[in-house]
C-alpha cells in the first residue's frame, strides 16, 4: 500500500490542471471563463456556483479517482466527437457524411442519421454562434 504525504495545503489536494479538467467535463467551458465571470455583474452568482460544483467534484476525484465523475449529461460524448471531426476537416463533411462517420466511431450504440445530425449541428452552431 503506497504511502501518501499528509496535506498542508489545499494545493496538496487540488493540481490547478485537476481542477480545469474537471470545470471542463462538468461545464464543457474552460475553467478560465468561470473565474472571469465571476467579476462581471450578470454572471456572478452563476459563476460562483460552476466553481463550488467543480471544487466539490475535483476533491472526490482527486481521493477517489476518475471513476467517481457523474454520467455525463445530454449529448456529452457527441458534442466530444463533433468538436474533433470539425478541428480535423472544418465545413468538408454533410450532414450524411457525419452520420456515417458518428457511426463508426460514437460508441453509444444508437444509429446516426443525417436528419438528426443536421439538428444536432443546427442546436450546436446556434448555441454557440
Amino acid at each position: 500500500m503506497p504511502l501518501f504525504k499528509e496535506p498542508k495545503t489545499l494545493r496538496d489536494l487540488l493540481s490547478e490542471r485537476d481542477v480545469e479538467q474537471v470545470h471542463e467535463y462538468l461545464h464543457e467551458e474552460p475553467f478560465q471563463e468561470a473565474l472571469s465571470e465571476m467579476y462581471s455583474k450578470e454572471g456572478q452568482s452563476q459563476a460562483l456556483k460552476r466553481i463550488r460544483e467543480t471544487i466539490n467534484h475535483a476533491l472526490v476525484v482527486a481521493l477517489y479517482g476518475y471513476e467517481t465523475f457523474p454520467k455525463p449529461r445530454g449529448n456529452w460524448l457527441h458534442r466530444q466527437i463533433l468538436e474533433v471531426l470539425t478541428a480535423a476537416a472544418p465545413g468538408k463533411f454533410s450532414d450524411r457524411d457525419m452520420a456515417k462517420l458518428f457511426d463508426y466511431f460514437c460508441p453509444c450504440g444508437t444509429g446516426h442519421n443525417r436528419e438528426a445530425m443536421k439538428k444536432f449541428r443546427w442546436r450546436l452552431a446556434r448555441a454557440h454562434g
